[in-house]
């Protein structure tokens, strides 16, 4: 069993990672906001009380960080409950994909784990969209090679920039509804959201498939995705799950690294 790590802009993901049957399989999670003040030392006993893990032995910790400060945080938290400094996946050690014409100084590699993971579940070429902060598809061509992808606002951004550049567009977290033409104001955005996201996920998967000249999977993942796959067109996998049984593939694949070059230097 492993701990695996995932600090996103908004929320960060803590998870007991198992394998079974060559699947990773997430035992127990909690989410932290990205913008706690907890100390390394608290959310050590946050994590503790909430997963359950006190005197866990870890076979090991692996961590993706795009918020340095909370990273340092959760990494002191990882090691006061394990005993284990936490892997830290970057764009430089991530494993399973093919780069060719990528300028990987710009690629999060939250990215990467998502797409690597994908590209392991799912006939390629592939096609995962993680729906955050923002809405980021990752595009995986034949053999594992990462070909790019599209960043667009995410749902909840959306929301946010609509009620800040406007004068009477009110502030408000999108409900689920399967209402599309609104009957008032709140409504409307509502639907705005949740349709529109699943609209261009939509459009911009068929415009990938003309682009490759090939059907693609498709693989959906994200603090939104719940409720706006649902209203999907195109068939796909709903993997809420995606990027920590990614970061438990990553840590998997370094270990198999490291004892092929201890192999090689005896």
């Amino acid at each position: 069993m492993i701990i695996a790590i995932d600090i996103g802009n908004t929320t960060a993901s803590v998870g007991l990672i198992v394998k079974k049957d060559r699947a990773f399989s997430v035992l127990k999670c909690i989410y932290i906001p990205t913008n706690t003040e907890e100390s390394g030392e608290d959310l050590a006993a946050l994590i503790a009380e909430e997963l359950g893990i006190v005197g866990f032995e870890a076979e090991g910790v692996v961590m993706s960080s795009v918020v340095p400060r909370l990273a340092e945080k959760l990494a002191l938290a990882a090691e006061t409950l394990t005993g284990r400094k936490p892997l830290m996946i970057t764009r430089e050690n991530a494993k399973g994909l093919i780069f060719k014409d990528i300028d990987m100084t710009t690629i999060g590699h939250d990215r990467l784990v998502d797409a690597a993971y994908a590209a392991g579940i799912v006939p390629l070429p592939a096609v995962t969209v993680d729906m955050g902060t923002a809405t980021t598809f990752n595009v995986v061509g034949e053999g594992g090679v990462f070909l790019g992808g599209v960043i667009a606002a995410g749902l909840q951004t959306g929301l946010w920039a609509l009620h800040a550049r406007t004068a009477q567009l009110p502030e408000l977290l999108p409900e689920p509804t399967d209402c599309l033409i609104g009957k008032n104001t709140k409504a409307c955005m509502e639907s705005g959201a949740l349709f529109g996201q699943a609209a261009m996920i939509d459009g911009i998967v068929k415009r990938v498939e003309e682009t490759l000249g090939l059907p693609v999977s498709l693989v959906v993942t994200g603090g939104w995705s719940e409720e706006v796959h649902k209203k999907l067109t195109h068939s796909h996998l709903y993997e809420p799950e995606l990027m920590l049984k990614g970061l438990a593939y990553q840590w998997e694949k370094a270990g198999e690294g490291q004892k092929t070059s201890q192999n090689v230097q005896v």
